[in-house]
C-alpha cells in the first residue's frame, strides 16, 4: 500500500472516530437536555400546583370571609330592620294617644261650649273610646250624658271636633325627630322625616254619629244597607259615607274611595338610609336616615 493510499486510510478513520464521537456527543446532549427538560418541567409542573394549592386555600379564605361578610351584615340588616318597625311601632302608639287626647279635649270644648252640663276632665278617658283609630272599632257609648244628646247634637258637636283636630294636623307639612338605640352590637340614631301628616289630614275621614239628612246618603254604598242613627259610620273628604266595617275591608284593597276612586291617605309607607361609619374602639355607630309619606293604592 503506497505512502498516500494509507494516509487515505488514516484520514477515513480518523473523520470515523470524530463523526462517531461527536455523533455520541450529540446523543449525550440529547439526553442531558431531556434530563434537565423533565427536571425544570418537574420543577414548573410543582410549583405551579402548589401556587394553585395556595391559590385555592387562599380563595377559600376570600369566599368565607366573604360568606361571613355577608351574614354578619344580613344579621345587621335584619337587626336595624328590627330597630327601625320597632320605632315606627312606638311612634305609631305615642301618635294615636297624642290624637285621642287632642281629640277628646277638643270634643269636651264643644261640648262645654254648647251645653249648660259640663264634662270633667275625668270624662276624658271615657270621650277616648270615639276617637280609636282603628276602624274596625265601633265606639258604643256608656255615658249617660252623650246618650242624652240628640242625633243632630252628637253628630254636630263629633263633626266640630274632627274640623279642629284636622286643622291642627294640617299646619304640619312635616316633623323632625330624633331617637337613639344602644344593643350589644351597635349604637343607632335615628333622624325621623315625618311627611304623611299633612296629607293624611287633608284627607279627611271623619268618624261621625249618623244622623239623617246630614249625610250624602242614607245608605251604605259598598252592603247597600240602611245606617242606624246614632251609629258611627266613616264619611269620606268626598263626602261618600260608609260603615266602618265595609270601609276597612275596602281600604285592605286599595286607598281609594269605592265610588268615585278620589285618593284615601289611610296609611303610610317608610324607607330608610343606613350608614354605618366602623368604629374598632366599640360598638358600630349607625345612622338611620328615616323618611315616612302617605301611602296611597
Amino acid at each position: 500500500m503506497s505512502h498516500y493510499n494509507k494516509g487515505m486510510y488514516h484520514q477515513q478513520k480518523v473523520d470515523q472516530i470524530i463523526f462517531e464521537y461527536f455523533s455520541k456527543q450529540a446523543l449525550v446532549q440529547q439526553n442531558v437536555d431531556r434530563i434537565v427538560g423533565e427536571y425544570i418541567q418537574r420543577i414548573i409542573d410543582r410549583t405551579v400546583n402548589d401556587y394553585l394549592k395556595r391559590q385555592a386555600l387562599f380563595q377559600q379564605k376570600v369566599d368565607q370571609i366573604v360568606s361571613e361578610y355577608f351574614e354578619k351584615m344580613d344579621l345587621m340588616n335584619e337587626k336595624i330592620d328590627e330597630v327601625v318597625k320597632n320605632y315606627l311601632d312606638k311612634q305609631a302608639s305615642e301618635d294615636k294617644a297624642l290624637f285621642r287626647k287632642t281629640f277628646a279635649h277638643s270634643l269636651m270644648d264643644q261640648y262645654n261650649g254648647n251645653n249648660e252640663q259640663q264634662i270633667s276632665l275625668e270624662d276624658i278617658k271615657n270621650i277616648e273610646m270615639f276617637v280609636e283609630l282603628e276602624f274596625e272599632l265601633t265606639p258604643e257609648s256608656e255615658n249617660i250624658w252623650y246618650q242624652a244628646l240628640s242625633s243632630e247634637q252628637q253628630y254636630g258637636m263629633m263633626k266640630l271636633a274632627h274640623e279642629h283636630l284636622f286643622l291642627l294636623t294640617s299646619t304640619k307639612e312635616f316633623v323632625e325627630r330624633e331617637a337613639f338605640y344602644t344593643n350589644e352590637d351597635f349604637t343607632a340614631t335615628i333622624k325621623h322625616n315625618e311627611l304623611s301628616y299633612a296629607p293624611n289630614a287633608h284627607s279627611k275621614i271623619y268618624k261621625l254619629p249618623f244622623c239623617k239628612g246630614k249625610f250624602s246618603s242614607d245608605a251604605c254604598s259598598v252592603c247597600l244597607e240602611e245606617f242606624e242613627e246614632k251609629l258611627f259610620v266613616l264619611e269620606l273628604q268626598c263626602k261618600h259615607t260608609f260603615h266602618i266595617k265595609c270601609l276597612t275591608s275596602w281600604f285592605r284593597q286599595t286607598t281609594q274611595c269605592p265610588l268615585c276612586r278620589s285618593p284615601v291617605g289611610t296609611n303610610f309607607e317608610y324607607h330608610y338610609q343606613v350608614e354605618m361609619p366602623f368604629d374598632k374602639n366599640g360598638p358600630r355607630r349607625v345612622l338611620i336616615r328615616l323618611t315616612t309619606e302617605p301611602q296611597f293604592y
